[in-house]
């Protein structure tokens, strides 16, 4: 079935994203749309970042990202939430549409005139789309068009999200790596300044005796820092806690 291949190209592009574009064109061709892409933008449109598109020249994606979106007049009236599909003219009507800025500076140099989106993620402040265009000659979309949107808005939001894990934990392998630990993650067990400091030479391997010589502490103040260290995170030991960073860390 065609909408097979274009759900195994969104899972293809976790590893390898340049199979964007291959996805963006066969789902264009597919909708028999002018242009398609994927955007992420404010809901108030304040902003917007196209990330990958079809069939928009630089010029139109640099407009809408820096002017048009906050002249979108679609935006405000559309449902934010996961799997949305809309269309422009149930939003508004084509009558309306054509009276405004957005349309006759925007939408009409390019030819375009119907749309059709689905809500891809959603943040507080933000959300992401697929969207499609095409011109006034090709007609609406088509009641199977649509459900080809709603079919694959799931699957794009699953795929961004492993994406999204996968440079997570990226990040967070490289502090490790660097024998680094996120500070936010001490500061959520209940550690004051002092025994953060402490805990991040202990999870870099340092001894406490060499910590309390670099920082110039007595040993018997740092060995109190690490009894209330173990206190607050149920370990007895260094490698315990060592351990138990590691795994609050990567869980980030």
């Amino acid at each position: 079935m065609p909408q097979n291949e274009l759900v195994r190209l969104i899972y293809g592009t976790i590893d390898e994203p340049v199979v964007w574009d291959q996805f963006l064109s066969k789902f264009a061709d597919r909708m028999r749309a002018d242009a398609a892409g994927l955007m992420t933008q404010d809901r108030a449109g304040r902003w917007a970042k196209n990330t990958v598109t079809v069939g928009v020249d630089p010029i139109s994606r640099k407009s809408y990202d820096e002017y048009f979106v906050s002249r979108n007049p679609w935006l405000p009236r559309r449902g934010m939430f996961v799997g949305n599909v809309e269309i422009g003219e149930e939003l508004l009507s084509n009558c309306e549409l054509v009276k405004t800025e957005f349309y006759q500076d925007f939408l009409k140099p390019n030819h375009w005139l119907y749309s059709c989106s689905a809500v891809t993620n959603v943040e507080k402040s933000a959300f992401s789309c697929i969207y499609t265009l095409r011109s006034a000659g090709s007609g609406g979309f088509t009641p199977d068009e649509i459900r080809l949107c709603q079919y694959l808005a799931p699957h794009l939001n699953t795929a961004t999200r492993i994406s999204q894990r996968i440079v997570d934990l990226k990040a967070s392998l490289d502090r490790l790596v660097l024998g680094e630990i996120d500070t936010e993650v001490l500061a959520k067990l209940g550690l004051t300044p002092a025994e953060t400091r402490l805990a991040i030479a202990l999870f870099k391997g340092q001894s406490v005796e060499a910590y309390a010589d670099e920082a110039a502490i007595s040993i018997n103040t740092a060995r109190w820092h690490v009894k209330q260290i173990y206190g607050k995170t149920g370990v007895k030991r260094q490698t315990e806690l060592i351990h138990l960073l590691l795994k609050k860390t990567v869980c980030i």
